[in-house]
């Protein structure tokens, strides 16, 4: 097949794999041509072979998360709960050169959202720990 048929860089269609295009390209007067034998598709190259399923992780790492994640939760709460009604919420230094930033952060509705915010996210970490559960694999069963 000719090379040239193709824009540069552009590869011709036989090159894909598992391509079933015609090696015959279409001619300029609308005939397609002599259309060879039907050929097989190549075969789709194998995905990698897949490890079995593990289990969950082990009981250790998942009560470490656990307490990662609610003292996390917890603490992120109690800043966006408390900070809105301090001091530093208005004098903060990241706000000085965004006046209308800092005037719809001083609205109280704002600051009732964000503490509202970290009460959900203290609530949150709280129904974890208390759903909390281990995840264990079962041993098989010998016969």
């Amino acid at each position: 097949m000719d090379q040239n048929q193709y824009p540069a860089g552009m590869p011709a269609p036989e090159q894909f794999p598992g391509s079933t295009a015609s090696a015959q390209p279409a001619s300029s007067d609308g005939d397609t041509g002599s259309t060879p034998a039907a050929q097989p598709a190549a075969p789709a190259p194998s995905a990698p072979a897949q490890t079995p399923e593990e289990g969950p992780l082990p009981v250790w790492m998942q009560r470490t998360f656990l307490v990662i994640y609610v003292v996390f939760c917890l603490e992120i709460g109690m800043l966006l709960t408390i900070l809105p009604w301090t001091e530093f919420w208005y004098n903060n230094p990241l706000l000085l050169g965004h006046m209308s930033a800092k005037a719809l952060l001083s609205h109280n509705f704002v600051r009732g959202m964000i503490s509202g915010v970290g009460l959900l996210d203290i609530w949150l970490g709280i129904w974890e720990a208390v759903h909390y559960h281990d995840h264990r694999t079962v041993p098989p069963v010998a016969p």
